[in-house]
């Protein structure tokens, strides 16, 4: 995972508007990364949690 995103980094592949501060691998790079890795063989699965969480 970690070389897939130094790679879209490398070759500036990004799809975030986002242009500053602190930003995670999926929020910075986006798209780009998550097809990276779907081509690695990884599976990208989005849910929702049934705990809850206080606030």
């Amino acid at each position: 995972m970690l070389s897939e995103a130094a790679m879209c980094l490398l070759r500036e592949e990004t799809d975030s508007p986002l242009t500053g501060g602190i930003l995670t691998p999926a929020s910075g790079i986006g798209k780009p990364l998550a097809d990276r890795l779907r081509r690695a063989g990884f599976t990208i699965e989005v849910g929702q949690s049934e705990r809850q969480i206080l606030h």
